[in-house]
C-alpha cells in the first residue's frame, strides 16, 4: 500500500440538526472552479487539445471535429478560433456522443429518457446557435441561441433525450455549432458533454484524465439551512489530494513494461476509518461521507490501463477532535451595592459648618 498524501482536517463543533455542506475547489481559498458537485467526467474526447480537429469524420476516433478552424495555444490553454466567411461552412464545430459507421470511434452508451448538458466555455463576436442534432432529443430540434461577448463565459444547454428505443435508430449523436453571420468570431475552449440537468467544471475524458485535472481541496461546514452557500469562504478548505512528491533515488531497472498501454478508466471513491496507516477493505463510496471526528477520510483512485491490468493510489486525511472543555476559573469577590437610604434635617446660625 502506498500513501499519496496526508494532512489535517478540522471539524467544528455539530449539534444535532445541523447540516454538513461540502464544496470542491482547484485551490485553498476555494475560488478556483469551486462547485458543490464533484465534476464528473467529460464524455467527450479530444476536448483539450483537438488533436483530431481536421481528420475526416470517416475516420476520426474521437469526439471533436472542426474543420475551419485553427488550434490556438495562450499560455497553458489551447482553443479553437473560427471565423465565418462566404466561403465556410456554417456548421463548423461538431461534438460527437454516437457516430455508427465508424469503426475508429467509440460510441458513448446514451441513455432513453435521461438529461444531457453539454458546456463550453466562448468568446467573440455575433450571434450562434447550439444544436442537438438530429432527433434524438424532446423536443426534436433542441437548440439555444447564445450572443457572444469580448470575454470568455461559460454556455450550458441540456436537452432531454427520447425512449432508447427512437435512441438506437439515430446514425448520429451529436451538438454542434451554427454560425451564419458573415464576419462573426469565435473561440471556442473546454467543451463537455456529461449526463444530468447540472454542468459541473470541467474534466476531460476518464481515459485521459491526469492527477492534476482532479479537485485539490474539499471544503466543509454546518448550519441548519438546506440550501449549499455558493461563498467560497463560508467554507473550511482542506486539501484532498496533494501536489507530486520529490523525485526519489534512482532505482534498479525494472522488467520492461508493455508496449502501448494506456489508461483506460480513473474510478475514485471514499471511505471513514478509525486508522490512519492502513486502508479501509470495504464501505468505499463514490462521493464523500459523513466525517466522523478522531477518524481518517480515505481517497482511494483505481487505475485501470487498456490492457486490463490496474493500479490503486490513497490519500488519507485525518479529522480533528474538539478541544478538551476549559477549567472554570477563580470565583470573584461578591459586588457591593446599596443597603437603604436614610435623610435627616437640622437648622442652623451657620451655613459653612457642619451642626453636631
Amino acid at each position: 500500500m502506498t500513501i499519496v498524501a496526508s494532512n489535517s482536517l478540522t471539524v467544528s463543533n455539530i449539534n444535532d440538526g445541523t447540516i454538513t455542506h461540502t464544496a470542491y475547489s482547484w485551490s485553498s481559498d476555494g475560488t478556483d472552479r469551486f462547485t458543490t458537485v464533484y465534476p464528473r467526467f467529460n464524455l467527450l474526447t479530444d476536448s483539450k487539445g483537438f488533436k483530431n480537429k481536421g481528420v475526416l469524420e470517416k475516420t476520426v476516433n474521437t469526439s471533436i471535429t472542426s474543420y475551419d478552424s485553427t488550434i490556438v495555444k495562450e499560455g497553458n490553454e489551447t482553443y479553437l478560433h473560427y471565423l465565418r466567411t462566404d466561403s465556410n461552412y456554417n456548421d463548423w464545430f461538431r461534438a460527437f456522443l454516437v457516430r455508427n459507421g465508424n469503426s475508429n470511434f467509440s460510441n458513448v452508451d446514451v441513455k432513453g429518457n435521461t438529461e444531457y448538458t453539454f458546456s463550453v466555455w466562448l468568446r467573440g463576436t455575433g450571434t450562434h446557435v447550439i444544436y442537438a442534432y438530429a432527433g434524438w432529443t424532446e423536443p426534436w430540434n433542441a437548440n439555444k441561441t447564445i450572443t457572444l461577448t469580448k470575454d470568455w463565459k461559460l454556455y450550458t444547454f441540456t436537452v432531454l433525450t427520447r425512449s432508447k428505443q427512437e435512441l438506437n435508430t439515430k446514425p448520429f449523436i451529436q451538438f454542434f455549432i451554427r454560425s451564419d453571420n458573415v464576419g462573426s468570431e469565435v473561440n471556442l475552449k473546454y467543451p463537455k458533454v456529461e449526463e444530468g440537468s447540472t454542468a459541473t467544471p470541467y474534466m476531460p475524458s476518464s481515459s485521459e484524465v491526469t492527477t492534476a485535472d482532479y479537485p485539490s481541496y474539499i471544503g466543509q461546514y454546518t448550519d441548519f439551512k438546506q440550501a449549499d452557500s455558493t461563498n467560497p469562504s463560508d467554507y473550511t478548505w482542506s486539501l484532498i489530494r496533494g501536489n507530486d512528491g520529490k523525485d526519489g533515488a534512482d532505482g534498479k531497472d525494472g522488467r520492461a513494461g508493455k508496449d502501448g498501454v494506456g489508461i483506460k478508466t480513473t474510478v475514485i471513491t471514499y471511505a471513514i476509518s478509525t486508522s490512519g496507516t492502513t486502508a479501509p477493505n470495504s464501505a468505499w463510496t463514490s462521493s464523500v461521507p459523513s466525517l466522523v471526528k478522531g477518524q481518517y477520510l480515505w481517497t482511494k483512485t483505481v487505475w485501470t490501463y487498456t490492457d486490463n491490468s490496474s493500479e490503486t493510489g490513497y490519500s488519507v486525511t485525518y479529522i480533528s477532535k474538539d478541544g478538551n472543555n476549559g477549567h472554570d476559573g477563580i470565583a470573584g469577590k461578591d459586588g457591593v451595592g446599596i443597603s437603604n437610604t436614610i435623610i435627616e434635617y437640622v437648622g442652623a446660625v451657620s451655613g459653612t459648618s457642619k451642626p453636631t
